[in-house]
């Protein structure tokens, strides 16, 4: 056989095994579980979810670890809480982890209070020696579940802005999250109802 025979059948047998194997899951950080809980609701089996704060830890006080900058460092996406609640934390981490692609700004990073009203907006002087304040309202949000539903679509466009092959999955897993919702909210009889 020639080498350009033997070049040719061996890029052939390359692009088989490329296309035979699974897209790569977008790897994703967030700060809290029940972000982790969302993204894994809308993203399903496409995402690798990564949760940095656990259960039982405080937000508001998390101390900086390298095995979260090396996971920040491979992230496609950082969701976080916002409102101020990772201030003390999670810009130390975004520094250090030197990953262009989820640092403010930029379509990997995703501050999920974008999705909601805040409430509880601090008017006047507000520092930190007056206590655990939120200038910019109430960084616990997701107690109300409609806000849950509300981060959930902000997940499901970001998601699928980041991985469009995709896009199809994350709406689905989206209604279906969002039925879930509202059959536990008003019962099944009125959520059937409504359509949702």
């Amino acid at each position: 056989m020639t080498t350009t025979k033997t070049t040719k059948i061996l890029f052939l047998l390359l692009a088989a095994v490329a296309l035979a194997l699974p897209a790569r899951a977008l790897d994703v950080v967030t700060t809290t579980p029940d972000l982790g809980s969302l993204a894994r609701s809308v993203g399903g089996d496409a995402l690798e979810v990564t949760v940095l704060v656990k259960g039982p830890q405080d937000a508001h006080f998390i101390e900086p670890r390298p095995s979260f900058i090396r996971k920040l460092h491979d992230a496609d996406l950082f969701v976080l809480l916002g409102l101020e609640m990772e201030v003390g934390w999670a810009p130390v981490l975004l520094r250090s982890a030197r990953n262009r692609a989820i640092q403010p700004g930029e379509p990997g990073y995703l501050d999920a209070s974008a999705a909601i009203l805040p409430l509880e907006i601090q008017t006047g002087r507000v520092d930190r020696s007056m206590g655990d304040l939120h200038a910019w309202g109430n960084p616990h949000y997701l107690t109300d579940p409609i806000n849950g539903v509300r981060v959930a679509r902000l997940l499901r466009q970001r998601l699928a802005a980041l991985d469009p092959e995709h896009a199809s999955d994350f709406a689905r897993n989206l209604a279906a999250f969002e039925t879930e919702v509202a059959r536990r909210l008003v019962g099944e009889p009125l959520a059937a109802e409504l359509g949702t």
